[in-house]
Formats: C-alpha cells, structure tokens, sequence
C-alpha cells in the first residue's frame, strides 16, 4: 500500500469522534475556500455550496445535541441558520430557471406548454436578478465560519460511539415523525420538514460511517432528499 493510502487507512481507522471532528472541521476549510473570492462577489454556484456547507454543519451540531446539550450546540447552529437565509435570496434566480428548464425538458408535450414555460422564465428574468451576492457578504460570512471553527474546536476531545448513535437516532427519528405528518397535511413546508430531517440523517451518516459503509440506507437518503428538493423548488416556482 503506498504512504497516501496508508495515511487514508489509519484516518478510517481513528476513533469515530476523532473522524467526526475532522470532516466536519473540512467542511469550514471548504468554507474558507469559496469565500477567498478577494474583492469579487459569490457566483450562483458558489451561494449554492455554501448553503449546503451550512447545511452540512447543521447536521454536525443536531448530530452532537445529545451529546452536548442543546445550551451548547444552539449558537453555532443558529449562526449557520442565519447565513443560509442570507444567502438564500441570492438563489431565487438561478432554482427558479433551473425549475422551469427541468419542466420544459421532462414534462412539457406540446409548443404551448413550452410557450407558456417560456413566457414564465422572462417574468422570472424580469422579477429576480441574477444570482450572485455582492463582496460585502462574504466578509460577514467569514467571521460566521470561523466560529464554527472555534466552536468545533472547543469540543469535548472524546465521545462514544453510543453518544453518536444517539444523535443519528434522533434525527431517524425526526425525521420520520415528520415525513408522517407531512404525508397527512399534504403541505409544502411540512415536506420540507421531513426533507431537512432526512438531510441531517444523511449527512451525519456521512460523518460517523468508515471508509466501507453499507450503502442501502445512504443511497435511498440521498434519493429521497433529491426529490423532495425537486418537490420544494415546484412549490417555490409557483408561490
């Protein structure tokens, strides 16, 4: 086995909250690099990787909640919150044209479908600038980032993996409870419920499995949360 592989090997085999901290320490490294913009704004797809990188952390502190406890763990889940819904305005744009060419390619059957999906993409033109975020965002969001560095840091240097299990356990469980109740009222906000829940499953599934997990579960997640994203931008579109 060559020195990189037997590097990649004995980080799989550390301690599951030493692996923990390390990916999720990754994720505000990969932050940092989107927001190495210098003077110049965040584009389309970089707004959209950062969103999923708060994302991505959110999972990391609900995942440690029991752990912790909710006193510890709230701030720096509210500072994620708070710079995805900044940077969330800036994508309207870019989902809604993205919704519409999605239509347009799978679903419209004829040229007035096609016309009527065409006349919707100019009202979207006319109402949302193009996605981008101008420069003074980023600063703000660098500051956001690097608490989560901190916070992440000043973690307990130990936890089992039973404390991990029940931080998946509970976001399973959450997002079960959800998916019921969105399947009874049918609304668009109760699915996005069921979808973030699915979504902290999946990505703290990502954090805690080795470098072989069984993937049955990962997958069906990872599908699940495609479509439901599909489902909210529909929604979004028409609102």
């Amino acid at each position: 086995m060559g020195r990189k592989g037997g590097a990649a090997k004995r980080r799989e085999e550390d301690p599951t909250a030493t692996r923990v901290r390390r990916r999720a320490l990754a994720l505000v490294a990969d932050a940092e690099r989107l927001l190495d913009v210098g003077d110049g704004p965040l584009d389309a797809q970089a707004i959209h990787a950062l969103r999923v990188l708060c994302k991505r952390l959110r999972a990391v502190w609900q995942l440690l909640t029991p752990i912790c406890g909710r006193a510890v763990t709230r701030e720096p889940e509210r500072v994620l919150r708070d710079a995805a819904r900044a940077l969330a305005g800036r994508l309207e744009a870019h989902v809604a044209r993205r919704t519409i060419e999605r239509l347009a390619r799978r679903h419209a059957r004829d040229d007035e479908e096609r016309a009527a999906l065409a006349r919707l993409e100019d009202l979207v033109a006319e109402r949302w600038p193009a996605a981008t975020a101008e420069p003074a965002l980023a600063e703000p969001l660098r500051v956001a980032f690097a608490a989560q560095r901190t916070a992440l840091e000043d973690l307990p240097p130990e936890f089992t993996d039973a404390e991990l299990g029940a931080g998946l356990l509970r976001s399973y469980a959450r997002a079960r409870e959800q998916g019921r109740r969105a399947a009874l009222l049918r609304e668009a906000a109760a699915w996005h419920r069921c979808r973030r829940w699915a979504k902290y499953e999946l990505y703290q599934l990502e954090l805690v499995v080795g470098a072989h997990p069984e993937q049955r579960r990962i997958e069906g997640l990872g599908r699940l949360g495609e479509s439901l994203g599909r489902f909210n931008d529909v929604c979004t579109l028409r609102d």
